[in-house]
């Protein structure tokens, strides 16, 4: 039994920050009292024509699509060609750049790689400094494009500290500036829309309360659109963050999709800023069924104890069964709302697509940002996800939804990876002892990356390598090395994008790797 627990520990730690985006101490320059930016150091990025705007959004109501609330502008900036350096007195450095979006109400961006030293730090935060995201370190080091939430305001400032150390080895570039058009935590969009109904989990029960911790915001396209996701338990009960959502969400790089845990209303009132506090950026695409509209994510990093983050249960059902049914989303980009039904899921078809529907809801509505929204029965099990419909506030329509059976064949390899062919799985609240620290005492990198044949290992920790593990980019195990000596055989290994875990004991340390 021992052994089989620490193997469980240990796979729950094999990506316990990468990926992750947070908000933790505060940037470098507030703490020393330094005001680092001046009238040098703004770009402006071009107002947005926001009637234009939601004059196109208006005639183009489908709720098949996910929900446009900004608007991307490609740039070109990093610490090369934009920006000011500080030097202080001690030899390390910051780096500011400071972003005017004009009339935008909050701004997100995309950066095409990120390249962070040991020690150094990277904050994006408001003018005011009422909002910021990170510090973004070298846990976060990726070659592929990398997004952040939006950050509230039309003036933000990015920070990087380099520590004296590692001076000039950092590297990154901005890509992507994506302005919001639409406050996406405004309390008049939800009067404006009147069957909408924010989800209160004081109203409802407590298997309520943990599968709404399940339900995820997805913002996709370099930061312009919202859909919703769902945290899935799989038979092995070990915490892997399997995602379910449409085939119509994936839009843009699966490296910069942002994934924002507990978006609900006592936490998201009005303008607070720790609403995305909680953010997971990337995915890997593990299956998408075209026909049906399904898509399984593995997200890139496993979400903190702190989060209380639920692995939602699910049922495979027969769709002429007659129950209640909930179905929970981000309509709208808002904080969790629900769409409750009474009646029986009825065979019928979407764009030519076979789906179950079910008649207008009896309370709350769907909208644009429901796509991908999981179906829950009575029980509180996931049996299904929007996937659209033309229902409206005066009780017109139907709304349609897939089923979990019916994409059984696709999904069954990894939410029942021992095959038990049971028809039910309770949720899970999955937790690990040493998950969040076990990887602060490692120091090791490795070289060349990108790679070839081989990689070179120096390991300088006080504890013995005792196990390297690579994955490749979909999360299944390619080698389990026992090493030797430094140098670890890469020979075979197709081309692309791992992630490489160095153990010693209960400690891992997460890096991604290039084979070319």
């Amino acid at each position: 039994m021992t052994g089989k627990i620490l193997i469980i520990l240990t796979f729950f730690s094999t990506e316990v920050l990468f990926g992750q985006l947070e908000r933790e101490g505060t940037p470098v320059s507030w703490n020393i009292g330094a005001d680092l930016v001046t009238h040098s150091v703004w770009k402006t990025i071009p107002a947005l024509d926001v009637d234009a705007l939601l004059a196109e959004d208006e005639s183009q109501p489908d709720k098949s699509l996910p929900y446009r609330f900004a608007l991307a502008q490609q740039v070109d900036f990093s610490p090369d060609n934009a920006g000011k350096w500080s030097n202080l007195q001690n030899g390390d450095r910051i780096w500011v750049l400071g972003l005017d979006c004009q009339n935008a109400l909050a701004v997100g961006l995309t950066f095409s790689h990120l390249e962070l030293p040991r020690g150094a730090r990277l904050y994006i935060y408001s003018e005011d400094h009422q909002d910021f995201i990170g510090p973004l370190n070298s846990a976060n080091n990726t070659t592929l494009p990398l997004s952040t939430p939006p950050v509230v305001g039309s003036k933000i400032i990015i920070e990087y500290y380099e520590p004296y150390a590692y001076r000039g080895n950092g590297e990154f570039s901005l890509l992507q500036v994506s302005r919001s058009y639409r406050n996406i935590r405004e309390a008049e969009v939800m009067q404006q829309n009147g069957c909408l109904e924010l989800l209160d989990p004081a109203q409802f029960s407590s298997d309520m309360v943990n599968v709404s911790s399940s339900v995820l915001m997805m913002i996709v396209d370099d930061g312009q659109r919202i859909a919703t996701a769902t945290l899935l338990n799989n038979t092995s009960n070990d915490g892997t963050p399997y995602v379910m959502t449409s085939i119509h969400a994936l839009q843009g790089n699966p490296s910069s999709w942002i994934f924002l845990f507990d978006v609900t209303g006592n936490r998201c009132a009005g303008n607070n800023v720790n609403c995305t506090n909680s953010a997971i950026c990337g995915a890997f695409v593990l299956e998408t069924d075209m026909e049906l509209g399904i898509s399984l994510l593995k997200l890139r990093g496993t979400p903190q104890n702190s989060w209380r983050a639920f692995y939602s249960g699910w049922r495979l059902v027969n769709v002429e069964n007659s129950s209640d049914y909930i179905c929970l989303q981000h309509a709208l980009g808002l904080p969790q709302s629900y769409a409750a039904y009474t009646g029986t899921l009825t065979s019928s078809e979407l764009n030519g697509h076979e789906t179950q529907s079910l008649e207008t809801a009896v309370e709350g509505g769907t909208f644009q940002g429901s796509i991908g929204s999981p179906l829950f029965d009575n029980d509180m099990n996931l049996i299904g996800m929007f996937v659209g419909g033309n229902t409206d506030c005066d009780a017109n329509g139907e709304d349609h939804f897939v089923t979990i059976s019916s994409n059984w064949t696709k999904l069954n390899e990894y939410l029942d990876p021992f095959s038990f062919q049971s028809d039910r799985l309770e949720g899970l609240y999955p937790t690990s002892d040493e998950g969040e620290s076990r990887d602060q005492n490692l120091d090791v990198f490795f070289f060349p990356n990108p790679a070839q044949n081989w990689i070179y290992v120096q390991n300088n920790s006080d504890a013995a390598i005792t196990q390297i593990i690579i994955r490749d980019a979909s999360g299944r195990l390619v080698r389990n090395i026992l090493p030797r000596v430094p140098t670890v055989d890469l020979e075979d290994l197709p081309k692309g994008f791992y992630t490489i875990s160095f153990i010693s004991g209960l400690q891992v340390m997460n890096q991604s790797l290039l084979v070319r």
